[in-house]
């Protein structure tokens, strides 16, 4: 709790993000223990300290980008690479995207859910590698 609350506090001070919901403890029946609601941070800096963190928290950075290939570098410029989500309506981008994008598993227009029977695991500093290798996949 401490972590996530200070990523949120130094990502405030420091003026990489604009802070548009939450942010600060519950102050009703749960104020007593670990809950934060959820955070929106709105054009966050893609070099600063939340997105390039794995938070593991109810903390959302947004970023926007030019275009198709500049949405890809931002999002492979990440020191982690657990997951990667996509909304298209284009087929084709949803392809080629997904095959651009450096991270363990790519879920297009939702969140399908892994499955037992396909490879999955993190890359670069996220996860424990494919199946269970570690350090192969980075």
């Amino acid at each position: 709790m401490q972590r996530i609350e200070g990523i949120i506090e130094r990502t405030v001070s420091s003026h990489r993000g604009s802070l548009v919901a939450g942010g600060d403890r519950l102050r009703d029946e749960l104020s007593g223990g670990f809950f934060l609601p959820p955070t929106i941070f709105m054009d966050v800096d893609p070099d600063s300290e939340l997105a390039q963190t794995e938070v593991f928290g109810p903390v959302l950075s947004v970023t926007s980008f030019r275009d198709e290939d500049h949405g890809v570098e931002l999002a492979n410029r990440s020191l982690f690479g657990l997951g990667a989500f996509l909304s298209t309506q284009n087929l084709n981008r949803a392809h080629r995207v997904a095959a651009a994008l450096n991270a363990g598993y790519v879920s297009v227009n939702g969140f399908a859910g892994l499955t037992p029977a396909a490879p999955f695991g993190g890359v670069k500093n996220s996860g424990f590698g494919r199946e269970g290798r570690a350090g192969r996949d980075r």
